[in-house]
């Protein structure tokens, strides 16, 4: 790639360890920085390590900086992008637009060679975006969004998609021209239904370090989320195998289809057992490409193993009906899992072992003598441990007294490993500010904090907003800003 790349690739886990064995704490100022130069927040956790390097943690990837200063270097290279307007994303080949649409076909084919893919794995099916999502964790997205070439061949793939998938066809809109300025367009797909899709917003999805797999999936409605209207007559139709094979084709519609032809999610005209799962009428229902059943909308109570849920519940397997095991569901009704009262309409998780992963309270509950706020979120270790709740009441955890609407995380051992106050408080003599991440030693001692207000330590005066770590003796190791 032409562009220079910034940071390394690391596995969550791998990015945690380093976190955990070289030490480290949440660096506020580099993300207040990366705030001020995007305009808005990430839920993305950024450390400062003990040996100056950087560690930024997304959903399901990482990057390690060599510094503090390199990712500095990132986010001058993102301001200076965002400063050169009217800049296409695009640059300056597609002019207005023009030529964009004849170009999308070739554009697309490319992309496996732009990307370092294998042959053949960029079938133009929905699943298929999962291999950019993996290019974009090697390179970053945010490198990819930097090449103008690299981007046009992935807008063209992701609108191809869109294209297929919606039986649609391409339009370009706008442009919308400045004085002497270069023109702004967009490529968009309008779909045989009438709507329309748009593939330019993989940049701002690249960019953020979100996945595109799942943005399109959802644009698309593929899972029955977000309400897919794509037309009959798609250019390619094959028949349905498997267990969606043995269902007469009058007794339902094909809503998406893999690139091969096959039916990706289809609604029943009447409620449909598919192999013992009993699948609601008009709610779109999910298979793979052998017809195996992978996510449905019940039409009546089920059991999934040691799991029940309601009528009117979204399921969605780990891999498929034949393992058996659930990934995630919408409940249809509130409902107790694992003791645990769930709140419908909220999306539950659960572990490997079906243990209960995630879920929004339907009220305020007690987990493991915990009490945890109605109407937030928890998440549990695959042990059945509390890992993540907001406090319902003021508490005692792990030996400190925490206010009410404190967010706390908890390690697998039960151990205090981060807070975040809903108001200032004073931890261990320290004025912790609110809203930012407190963290804490295996030991339990503090590990880092902002100042909520100035505070002396040791005959020497710190401002309010200084960022503190501490070793796991509790002696003070560094202040960034505000040293005063």
């Amino acid at each position: 790639m032409a562009k220079t790349r910034f940071g390394k690739a690391i596995g969550p886990r791998q990015a945690r360890k380093l976190v955990t064995d070289v030490g480290g704490a949440a660096d506020t100022e580099l993300a207040s920085e990366r705030e001020r130069i995007l305009g808005h927040s990430l839920q993305q956790e950024l450390y400062r390590l003990n040996d100056n390097r950087i560690v930024e943690i997304f959903d399901g990837s990482a990057r390690l900086y060599a510094s503090a200063a390199e990712y500095r270097q990132l986010l001058a290279v993102v301001e200076e992008t965002a400063k050169r307007q009217p800049q296409h994303p695009l640059g300056t080949r597609f002019r207005q637009g023009r030529g964009f649409i004849e170009a999308a076909v070739p554009l697309a084919q490319e992309l496996a060679g732009k990307l370092n893919l294998a042959a053949g794995v960029l079938d133009g099916s929905v699943d298929s975006l999962e291999h950019i999502d993996q290019a974009a964790q090697r390179f970053g997205g945010h490198n990819l969004v930097q090449d103008p070439a690299i981007l046009a061949s992935i807008v063209a793939y992701v609108g191809e998609v869109m294209r297929g998938a919606s039986n649609g066809r391409w339009e370009i809109r706008g442009p919308v021209s400045g004085d002497g300025d270069e023109e702004f367009w967009q490529p968009v797909i309008v779909g045989a239904n009438g709507r329309d899709y748009h593939p330019f917003g993989v940049f701002k999805t690249l960019f953020e370090h979100s996945h595109v797999h799942a943005k399109v999936e959802y644009d698309l409605g593929a899972l029955g989320r977000g309400g897919s209207q794509a037309q009959p007559g798609q250019p390619v139709i094959s028949p349905a195998p498997g267990a969606l094979g043995a269902v007469p084709e009058a007794a339902y519609r094909v809503t998406l289809r893999y690139g091969d032809g096959r039916p990706r999610t289809v609604c029943f005209t009447r409620d449909t057992l598919i192999a013992g799962v009993p699948c609601r009428a008009e709610a779109e229902v999910g298979f793979h490409r052998t017809g195996e059943l992978f996510s449905a909308t019940l039409a009546e109570p089920c059991r999934f193993g040691r799991l029940w849920f309601g009528t009117g519940t979204w399921v969605r397997y780990r891999t498929g009906q034949q393992d058996g095991r659930v990934n995630d569901v919408i409940l249809g009704e509130d409902q107790e899992l694992d003791g645990v009262p769930c709140r419908a309409g909220t999306y539950v998780e659960f572990h490997a072992n079906q243990r209960l992963s995630g879920a929004t309270l339907a009220r305020d509950c007690a987990i493991k003598d915990i009490p945890c706020a109605g109407d937030t979120s928890i998440i549990l270790h695959a042990s059945g441990r509390l890992s993540c709740a907001t406090l319902a009441r003021e508490h005692v955890v792990a030996g400190r007294t925490l206010p009410r609407g404190t967010s706390i995380v908890l390690a697998k051992a039960g151990r205090l490993a981060r807070v975040f106050l809903p108001a200032d408080w004073d931890i261990d003599t320290i004025p912790c500010k609110a809203g930012v991440s407190i963290d804490f030693h295996d030991s339990g001692g503090l590990r880092s904090a902002v100042l909520a207000r100035s505070h002396p330590i040791l005959g020497q005066s710190y401002r309010a907003g200084t960022l503190l770590g501490f070793d796991a003796d509790g002696r003070l190791t560094y202040a960034q800003a505000g040293l005063g």
